[in-house]
């Protein structure tokens, strides 16, 4: 009997709890403009995409160094999103020397390719957010795996990258 009144308790909890929460357009379950029932047509204005690498992303390598594939985006299509207008890509860089430069890219890996003008840059020695310009005409319109890719300037020498996210926005 302990057992379900626990049960219940947990459940109660959790609905009360989500009842009382508030969403980025205003109280959840509220219809009408701003509401996020999805019966006014309302959504996000800009959504994440993360490649779940909690560690470093990390090479010493000039042709660079792909992240492995449980730190993909898998079937990404940017048709699938709607209204999106703008995608950037972004990471936070560094590098253990000055004279070389850290460079992260979006990398298609379904078409083994760099996705033009993701490219983002840094020598900072600390770690410094990079930010690429809009990519949204660079990426395909089709489906994709989308992985990223590190490379270091002079061989051998560390370049490290941390949270690499694309953000999509909407009009």
């Amino acid at each position: 009997m302990k057992k379900n009144s626990i049960a219940t308790f947990l459940y109660l909890a959790g609905v009360l709890f989500i009842l009382g929460c508030e969403g980025p357009a205003g109280p959840a379950g509220v219809q009408g403009v701003g509401g996020l029932d999805g019966k006014d047509g309302g959504y996000d204005k800009q959504l994440r995409l993360d490649f779940n690498i909690i560690d470093t992303l990390q090479s010493r390598d000039t042709l660079g160094t792909v992240s492995s594939q449980q730190f993909t985006i898998v079937k990404f299509n940017k048709a699938y999103y709607v209204n999106i207008d703008s995608i950037i890509f972004l990471a936070f860089l560094r590098s253990s020397d000055t004279n070389a430069v850290c460079t992260l890219e979006l990398f298609n890996v379904t078409d083994n390719v760099g996705i033009d003008s993701s490219l983002i840059q840094s020598k900072d020695t600390t770690y410094k957010l990079v930010e690429s310009k809009n990519i949204f005409k660079d990426l395909p319109s089709k489906e994709i795996t989308l992985a990223v890719k590190i490379s270091s300037s002079k061989q051998g020498t560390l370049v490290e990258a941390l949270q690499p996210v694309v953000y999509l926005y909407r009009r």
